[in-house]
């Protein structure tokens, strides 16, 4: 039996458009904190993807304005799009805490205090839940 079937070329849609410029950019986050261990470890331990988020934890054991200062120095080599600087708020002469401040404020760079002293949750003396309210958006 012949075949009786009509067949049709396939007809050619053209060139599909891709999509440019789609990926979302990834958020780089510099976290300069006072302590060497217990702050950088505390942060390290944010589930925040890879592809999402780039954490860049310093620990650097200086006191608040050196603190700032070195998160100044480090903003002037790389790029980062949120700057933090995390330190205790009871450990420092008020001076130097409120001149950390300016300071950080005037560049442009965040700043996460604990208080020790009172270290009840949602404590209105800490800054530090900002930060973590922050780096929590990025969690799926």
């Amino acid at each position: 039996m012949p075949d009786t079937r009509v067949y049709r070329k396939k007809q050619s849609r053209g060139y599909s458009r891709r999509k440019v410029e789609t990926r979302d950019l990834r958020q780089r986050f510099l976290i300069v904190c006072e302590g060497k261990r217990t702050e950088p470890d505390y942060f390290r331990c944010f589930r925040v993807p890879k592809n999402v988020v780039a954490l860049d934890i310093q620990g650097l054991g200086f006191n608040t304005i050196r603190l700032v200062e070195e998160a100044i120095r480090i903003k002037a080599d790389e790029e980062y799009d949120q700057i933090w600087c995390v330190f205790d708020r009871n450990s420092h002469p008020v001076e130097h805490f409120n001149s950390a401040l300016r300071l950080a404020e005037k560049e442009g760079i965040q700043v996460a205090y604990s208080n020790p002293l009172k270290p009840e949750r949602d404590n209105p003396s800490t800054t530090v839940h900002l930060l973590v309210l922050e780096l929590n958006r990025f969690i799926p």
